[in-house]
């Protein structure tokens, strides 16, 4: 593997069941700072993060019933903003920015679209490392696609392990899930535990890199770019400040 560290990632987020909420933001922020090198968790960067929008005053009823977390929690916690500078300052401390890096979010939806669609709306700086990250789930589609090229898997268990969720994923790699779902710190261990069965499995994590970036309309656009240009973006960045 071409990078030093694997940024682990996981966000929770306001929600209410079937009904929209709009916007909806992170309430949860959790990150594992993983060494490729030795297999082992270096450090870890976890919060609470207090909504700002109105709309999300208060958790709805589903919310807290989903992650856990509740309104005292959040009250207490730092907005965003504040997370954003303090996790900046982390990675500088880390000695993150010397080394080649790249996240590896939990799911795909939380760096392409939840995080800079919710510094879009609130008007915050989104700093550029969080635009380049491993596509875990376009990970797994390859792996499926291999073992029934190789005739190892059989077409009617793809449809099971096809399923786009975290549980089919861990499955497909053999990794037993621990803790409590839709918790930020469990999903993070969780996900080392897949990058570790993976790396036993030799998958190239190179080949499902994406950057995404703000199209002309707004709107997030996610694109699988070159690793040479993963790396020449993503090792050793200046330190972003938040203005």
């Amino acid at each position: 593997m071409e990078y030093d560290y694997l940024l682990v990632s996981s966000f929770e987020f306001t929600c209410d069941g079937k009904r929209s909420l709009e916007p909806q933001e992170i309430i949860e922020f959790c990150v594992f700072k993983y060494c490729v090198k030795t297999q082992t968790i270096e450090a870890k960067f976890h919060t609470f993060v207090q909504p700002q929008h109105p709309v999300n005053d208060k958790l709805s009823t589903f919310c807290k019933m989903l992650t856990g977390i509740s309104d005292k929690q959040l009250k207490q916690a730092p907005n965003l903003r504040t997370v954003l500078f303090d996790f900046d300052i982390w990675l500088f401390k880390e000695g993150v920015y010397q080394t080649r890096f790249i996240f590896v979010p939990f799911t795909h939806f939380e760096l392409s679209h939840m995080l800079p669609y919710q510094c879009k709306v609130m008007s915050y700086h989104c700093p550029a490392y969080f635009y380049t990250h491993i596509n875990l789930e376009e990970l797994h589609k390859a792996h499926i696609t291999k073992q029934l090229t190789e005739g190892i898997m059989i077409r009617p268990a793809v449809k099971q392990i096809r399923r786009r969720n975290s549980e089919s994923l861990l499955n497909s790699f053999g990794v037993k899930q621990v803790g409590r779902k839709h918790c930020a710190v469990d999903n993070c261990t969780n996900t080392i535990n897949l990058v570790k069965s993976m790396q036993e499995k030799s998958v190239d994590f190179t080949s499902r890199v994406w950057k995404t970036p703000l199209g002309a309309d707004g709107l997030l656009v996610a694109r699988r770019d070159s690793t040479d240009d993963v790396l020449s973006s993503g090792r050793s960045t200046p330190l972003d400040r938040l203005s």
